[in-house]
């Protein structure tokens, strides 16, 4: 059983809702990820991120960033971040699913009174 003994009627709907939105997060960080990415390094500080000598500051006030594998590391770390969400969003389905499909088998009063 995946959610009925835990929340009661309410647990079904609730892990589903949960699941919708950590599916929501991860497509939304898939979305903007290299704006994330660059939140991030804006955050922690280029030169921190980055390394002092990849970082190139121009008079104009830009920053050229000059480190492309430290930049794919935060890369990956943000996607990486949203690829989990949505592969527990998945997880969360599948038990609700495998749950609701196995409700007749294991316990005939209970498919009875949910219908």
């Amino acid at each position: 059983m995946c959610c009925g003994p835990i929340f009661g009627r309410l647990g079904k709907p609730f892990v589903i809702l949960q699941a919708a939105g950590l599916l929501f997060l991860g497509c939304w960080i898939i979305w903007h990820g290299d704006e994330l990415t660059a939140f991030m390094l804006h955050l922690v500080g280029e030169e921190a991120a980055l390394g002092e000598a990849n970082v190139v500051r121009d008079a104009s006030g830009g920053v050229l960033l000059t480190n492309p594998a430290a930049m794919a590391r935060w890369a990956v770390l943000v996607y990486g971040a949203a690829t989990l969400l949505i592969v527990a969003a998945a997880t969360l389905l599948v038990l609700v699913a495998r749950d609701s499909a196995h409700v007749g088998r294991d316990n005939p009063a209970a498919a009875r009174s949910s219908e």
